[in-house]
């Protein structure tokens, strides 16, 4: 097995995307594959038996989209790898050159990109559709010619799964290792008063909603909302941070995994709001799985999957992320009942640590990449769509 090298290609993220890296490359380095990651960085270095390729780190757009992917491309021709995974749809062009040399492709498709394009605020509104046309267009196109594909969400893997029949579906659960009881079990948490928001501050993500949110509670409620991530823009955390409500928030911008546990240690309670983009009817949030994992009870957007998922196993709570008022309603809820805020926060981690979790999803990502390089890429499989 030492002999067969995966190459990573990143163009968009950084290398230790925690899909990518944590999950994906720590499991096909476990099993024997030596990993090669090229993705922007600031130096090249070996982590964690890793090798990572730097690449320059663009802060434009223009550059991240026309420059990035071809010195990707330049770098991944230089490793001479058994087979290529691409994890940015921008880097699609350049995977089906890698096809055209004889190169093994697998396409790991982390959202539903077309479906985004609508949503993306700097595309001129004239050409959001048709450019979201162009884009599906072009994944399929891709996704026919590839070795295979890797779906994280069901909705993806059926779509994709229509233009190749070697689509697998690995979904982004979280690592067992990562939440332990004492972490997960905590009980004074539940009578504090401490809301996490780990998705960063975008419309995307309800973040002036969920401000407004904490301004409409009860004022000798005395809750905090601790906010971290990236922001969608300057413009819009100037918005938000006018918000009525903002004085109850605290924002800690891009913090480490050790920071997010530590944060989930203290919590009451999650909020996982999504807006209503159709990219976001799926249940695909790794920060949703892990603030199950964590033991915490979450406040989601009330799509029918997440309401199935949520309200269905007693989770938490569900609501309409536009609807500034009923974000409040849920949130005075659970830090007014902490011990059905905790109940819910142990059926939630039970539920992961019994089907939610990377143990059960790495399996089939070594099956996949087991067969693929047996060149046995044929008949049914677990975790394959028809």
């Amino acid at each position: 097995m030492s002999a067969c090298k995966v190459c990573i290609l990143m163009s968009m993220n950084a290398p230790f995307h925690p899909r990518v890296y944590l999950k994906g490359c720590r499991t096909l380095v476990k099993a024997g594959y030596e990993v090669v990651i090229i993705a922007p960085h600031e130096c090249d270095e070996n982590r964690d038996g890793i090798q990572i390729r730097s690449l320059p780190v663009y802060r434009s757009r223009l550059g991240r989209l026309l420059v990035t992917p071809w010195l990707v491309f330049a770098k991944a021709l230089r490793e001479k790898a058994s087979v290529y995974q691409i994890e940015n749809i921008e880097l699609i062009p350049q995977a089906l050159l890698l096809r055209l040399l004889g190169k093994k492709v697998i396409y790991d498709v982390h959202e539903d990109t077309p479906d985004q394009v609508p949503f993306k605020t700097w595309v001129p509104p004239l050409i959001r559709k048709p450019l979201a046309w162009m884009v599906k267009k072009m994944e399929h196109f891709g996704a026919r010619r590839f070795s295979a594909v890797i779906a994280a969400g069901v909705e993806i893997g059926e779509r994709l799964g229509a233009c190749n029949k070697q689509t697998t579906i690995v979904h982004n659960y979280p690592l067992l290792e990562e939440f332990v009881d004492s972490i997960a079990l905590e009980p004074a948490r539940h009578t504090g008063k401490k809301i996490i928001c780990l998705g960063g501050i975008s419309s995307a993500h309800a973040g002036r909603e969920i401000v407004k949110a904490m301004g409409l509670l009860p004022r000798d409620l005395e809750a905090k909302l601790i906010f971290a991530g990236g922001i969608a823009s300057p413009a819009y955390l100037d918005e938000v941070i006018r918000t009525p409500g903002w004085e109850r928030v605290e924002y800690r911008g891009i913090i480490s995994r050790e920071q997010v546990k530590a944060l989930m240690a203290e919590a009451a309670a999650a909020l996982v709001l999504y807006s209503p983009e159709p990219n976001h009817l799926d249940i695909r949030s790794n920060r949703f799985y892990e603030s199950l994992a964590a033991g915490l009870p979450v406040v989601t957007s009330n799509f029918p999957k997440w309401r199935e998922l949520v309200e269905g196993n007693g989770f938490g709570l569900t609501v309409d992320p536009t609807d500034s008022q009923a974000i409040a309603n849920a949130i005075e809820y659970l830090l007014t009942h902490p011990e059905e805020a905790a109940a819910m926060g142990l059926r939630g981690r039970q539920a992961v640590l019994e089907k939610f979790n990377w143990t059960r999803e790495e399996p089939k990502l070594l099956q996949l990449y087991a067969q693929l390089l047996d060149g046995a890429l044929s008949g049914p499989r677990e975790g394959r769509t028809a």
